[in-house]
C-alpha cells in the first residue's frame, strides 16, 4: 500500500497543494506579462520620465494624478474620478 500512515497522506496532500500553487503562480505571471506589454497602456516610467523607486526621484501629486488619468484614458479596466476637494485645495481622487 502506498499510503500506510496518516503522515504519508498529509505529505502527499501538501505536495499536491504546493504543485497547484506553483502552477497558479506561473499562470498569473504569464497573464501579468501580457497585460504589462499591452499596447497603448502607459507605464509609470512613461508618464513620470523615471522609474518609480529610482534613487533621488519622487513623483509629485500632480504627476501621480496624471498617471492615473492616462491609465483611465488608455484602459477600460481603470476608472478615475474626482471625489471632491479637501481643505488644502488639492484634488481628492479615486482610481479603481
Amino acid at each position: 500500500m502506498i499510503f500506510n500512515s496518516t503522515s504519508n497522506i498529509v505529505r502527499a496532500l501538501y505536495l499536491l497543494m504546493v504543485l497547484a500553487c506553483a502552477v497558479s503562480i506561473s499562470e498569473l505571471r504569464s497573464k501579468a506579462d501580457g497585460l504589462a506589454n499591452a499596447p497603448g497602456i502607459p507605464t509609470p516610467s512613461d508618464v513620470l520620465g523615471f522609474t518609480p523607486g529610482d534613487d533621488r526621484k519622487l513623483a509629485s501629486w500632480a504627476n501621480v494624478v496624471e498617471c492615473f488619468q492616462k491609465l483611465d484614458a488608455a484602459s477600460a479596466r481603470v476608472k478615475f474620478e474626482d471625489v471632491g476637494k479637501p481643505t488644502m485645495g488639492s484634488r481628492f481622487v479615486r482610481a479603481t
